[in-house]
C-alpha cells in the first residue's frame, strides 16, 4: 500500500507539470514522456489493488468456510505464533504438531474497525485437565432392562463430566473440543459417571424396559461388535476353524482379524483390523429386579422395513448397462473434407495473387542506364534556388 501511495504522488505531481503550460515550453516532448511512464505506473497500481482486493476476498470467502488457509498465513509467520504461544502459555498447554498440520485447526475470524478489515487466527489452547471419551451403547440386560443416555458419548474423569453428541476432531491420539456453551464441564451426581468411575449403580439410575422384535447390531470398530439377540439364535464363527453355536441375549462380540461370523440376517468380517478403542468392563453390580422393574419405562424397538430401498438398490445394480449411439467412423470425413477443399483452393488463389503481384513490381522498377562518378555525387547543382534542405534528426529516448 506504500508503494501504491508513493506512485500516486509521483503521478500528481506530473500531472501539474502537464496542465502547467510555461513548464518545457521549448521542448514539450520530455513533457508527454514523462506522461507516458506515469501512465504506465497507474497500470500497475490498478494490477497492485485488482490482486489486494482477489487477496481479500479469497481470504473472507476461507473466513465464512471456517479454515485456514497458507495464502492467509505463511509458515514463517505460523512458526512464529507458535513460538510466541508457547513462551506466554508454556509448551503443556499447545499442541505439539507439524506446522502444515495446523491449517486444520486454526480457525480465522474477522470484524470491522472503521473502514479497516481486521483478520484475526483463533488457536486452541490446552487445559491441564484431560478426560477419557466413551461411546455410550444401549444393550439390554437379561432382564431386557437398559440405562439410555441423554447423549451418545460422555467425556468423563474423576472430576466431572460432559455429554457430547459426536465425536471431536482427532490429532494424533487426542481429540480436541471447543469449549462451547453445550461443552460445559458437569460435577452433579449421574448415573453413566458413577456407573464408569466407581462402577455401580447411583439412585438416579432410570432403567427403562427394551423389546426387540429382530437382532440388533452396533459397530464400534471393525473388531468390536454390540450385538442383541431376543431370541436362541443360530451363529457360524468362521476362523481356522468353523464353530457353531446358539446365543440369546446381549453380547460384546471381539472378531479376530480374517475371520468371518455368519447369522442369518447379517454376516460380519475383519479385513483391516482398525481398533478405535477399548471396551470397558464393568464387574457383576448388585441389582433388584423388582425395584428396578417398578421405576422402569417400556420401550418397544422395531426395525424399518427397508425392503423397498432393497428393492431399489436390486433394480439399478441388475438394469442393464446404457448402450451409446455411436457415430460412424466416415461421418466425419463427409463433413470435413468439403471445408479443408475450400481452404486450400483459397490459400492457393492468395499465394497466386501475392506472386503475380511481386513480379509485376520488379518489372516496373525502372532500369540505370549510367553509374555516376564520384563527380558526379558532389557535383554542383544547376538550379542552386531550387534546393531543399533535409534535417534530419536523432532521438534518443533514455529510461
Amino acid at each position: 500500500m506504500s508503494k501504491l501511495v508513493e506512485n500516486q504522488i509521483k503521478i500528481n505531481e506530473t500531472l501539474k507539470i502537464i496542465l502547467d503550460s510555461d513548464a518545457y515550453r521549448d521542448s514539450s516532448l520530455i513533457k508527454y514522456m514523462k506522461f507516458a511512464q506515469h501512465l504506465a505506473i497507474i497500470t500497475e497500481n490498478i494490477d497492485d489493488v485488482i490482486s489486494e482486493l482477489i487477496r481479500i476476498e479469497n481470504s473472507l470467502a476461507f473466513i465464512r468456510a471456517s479454515s485456514a488457509h497458507h495464502s492467509m498465513i505463511s509458515i514463517k509467520v505460523l512458526g512464529k505464533m507458535i513460538n510466541r504461544l508457547i513462551s506466554i502459555y508454556g509448551k503443556e498447554h499447545v499442541l505439539e504438531l507439524e506446522l502444515r498440520e495446523y491449517y486444520e485447526l486454526i480457525k480465522p475470524g474477522y470484524y470491522f474497525s472503521g473502514t479497516r478489515i481486521v483478520v484475526i487466527f483463533k488457536l486452541p489452547l490446552f487445559i491441564k485437565d484431560s478426560y477419557d471419551l466413551y461411546r455410550l451403547s444401549i444393550a439390554p440386560n437379561k432382564y431386557q432392562q437398559a440405562l439410555i443416555p441423554p447423549y451418545p458419548l460422555i467425556a468423563t474423569n474423576r472430576k466431572g463430566y460432559v455429554y457430547m453428541e459426536a465425536e471431536c476432531p482427532k490429532y494424533n491420539h487426542w481429540y480436541l473440543c471447543g469449549e462451547k456453551m453445550d461443552h460445559q464441564i458437569r460435577q452433579q451426581p449421574d448415573c453413566t459417571q458413577e456407573l464408569i468411575i466407581n462402577q455401580a449403580l447411583d439412585k438416579t439410575c432410570q432403567m427403562t424396559t427394551i423389546t426387540l422384535s429382530r437382532i440388533s447390531l452396533e459397530e464400534l470398530d471393525e473388531k468390536h461388535y454390540i450385538i442383541s439377540f431376543p431370541n436362541a439364535t443360530k451363529i457360524h464363527l468362521r476362523c481356522a476353524r468353523d464353530d457353531y453355536t446358539i446365543l440369546s441375549g446381549t453380547y460384546l462380540i471381539t472378531v479376530p482379524v480374517n475371520c468371518f461370523l455368519f447369522t442369518s440376517e447379517f454376516t460380519i468380517t475383519n479385513t483391516n483390523d482398525q481398533i478405535e478403542g477399548r471396551p470397558l468392563k464393568i464387574m457383576k453390580l448388585p441389582y433388584d429386579k423388582e425395584v428396578h422393574a417398578n421405576s422402569s419405562s417400556h420401550v418397544y424397538l422395531k426395525s424399518i422395513d427397508l425392503t423397498r430401498l432393497h428393492e431399489a438398490q436390486h433394480h439399478l445394480v441388475t438394469q442393464p448397462t446404457l448402450q451409446i449411439e455411436q457415430v460412424p467412423a466416415n461421418y466425419l470425413y463427409h463433413t470435413t473434407i468439403p471445408l479443408y477443399t475450400i481452404i486450400l483452393i483459397s490459400v492457393l488463389v492468395v499465394s497466386g495473387v501475392l506472386i503475380l503481384r511481386h513480379f509485376g513490381l520488379l518489372q516496373r522498377q525502372p532500369k540505370v542506364k549510367n553509374t555516376p562518378t564520384r563527380d558526379d555525387i558532389y557535383a554542383k547543382p544547376e538550379n542552386p534556388g531550387s534546393q531543399k534542405t533535409a534535417i534530419f534528426h536523432h532521438l534518443k529516448m533514455q529510461k
